[in-house]
């Protein structure tokens, strides 16, 4: 049942999720239709930046960001307009999609004097964050794995053909339009540093509500943790840090497997903690 059960059976579109462009435009088509009225076109912030650096007045979109919103077609990179005319959005709200790098006009001239820069700069198609970070990271994009860590965490390989079934939302992993018509294979957990984060103060209190220690700060017991983890290299025990679910499986939650006498334990000459819970080997070369 809920909102994103029916959106889905009656769209056909299996890999809509919470959070998606596309899938709060249908919340709002349905709830508040009113609201999409008074709108003649819909984008992402830094679109609707390249349209007033350039005087546009429709805001134009990468596919890099497109495919983020759901609706989108990964092999054609366009939208899919009846899925998106059953979901009761509007076609003419949808952003025209631009390849990625395309230009989109010049720095118009009351922006340039603003910014203190000369007038008629191209400027180009603003691309997706996690395309960005790559693009200006990978040296070597066919022989390079990317581990982005934060509040969560994404590991992306460059990859220059889809396969013949695209992965649904079960799966773990996704891919994603990169730039020069090549696509990103990407697992993305929503917790990465957010799980350290927590194991870090989870040991920080039970060392203080045993009265152990008065100086265990939260920075200290982090390096120690980190300290202990990279020493040790050989370990069966097996952690998943999925502590708030993850988007495929919004249900999972965080284990610790394989757990015996010689490895419960924070001695760093015993065990390590791996946080690898997705099995990467599904992932496509």
């Amino acid at each position: 049942g809920g909102f994103l059960s029916s959106l889905r059976e009656r769209t056909e579109e299996s890999n809509a999720q919470t959070g998606f462009g596309a899938v709060t435009l249908a919340w709002y088509a349905q709830h508040e239709p009113g609201l999409l009225d008074r709108y003649g076109a819909v984008g992402t912030i830094h679109d609707l930046v390249v349209a007033k650096a350039t005087g546009r007045q429709q805001p134009v979109i990468d596919p890099t960001d497109a495919a983020s919103w759901g609706f989108f077609d990964l092999r054609t990179r366009s939208w899919k307009i009846d899925p998106a005319h059953r979901a009761g959005i509007p076609e003419n709200l949808l952003p025209t999609i631009l390849p990625s790098g395309a230009r989109v006009g010049f720095l118009s001239h009351d922006v340039a004097a603003r910014w203190g820069l000369r007038a008629g700069i191209p400027v180009g198609n603003a691309i997706g964050d996690s395309q960005a970070a790559l693009y200006g990271s990978l040296t070597d994009p066919a022989r390079q794995i990317a581990l982005t860590v934060g509040t969560g965490a994404q590991l992306s390989v460059v990859v220059r053909e889809l396969p013949d079934e695209l992965p649904v939302c079960a799966d773990p992993f996704e891919f994603r339009p990169y730039v020069d018509e090549q696509q990103i294979a990407t697992v993305a957990s929503l917790t990465g540093g957010r799980a350290l984060a927590a194991l870090g103060l989870a040991l920080q209190q039970f060392v203080e509500t045993l009265g152990l220690s008065e100086s265990a700060s939260l920075d200290r017991v982090q390096s120690a943790m980190h300290k202990s983890g990279l020493a040790a290299i050989d370990t069966d025990l097996r952690a998943n840090p999925s502590l708030s679910g993850e988007r495929y499986n919004p249900e999972m939650r965080g284990s610790v497997s394989s757990l015996t006498f010689d490895n419960f334990t924070v001695d760093r000459k015993s065990t390590r903690l791996n946080s690898s819970h997705t099995d990467i080997s599904r992932m496509p070369s």
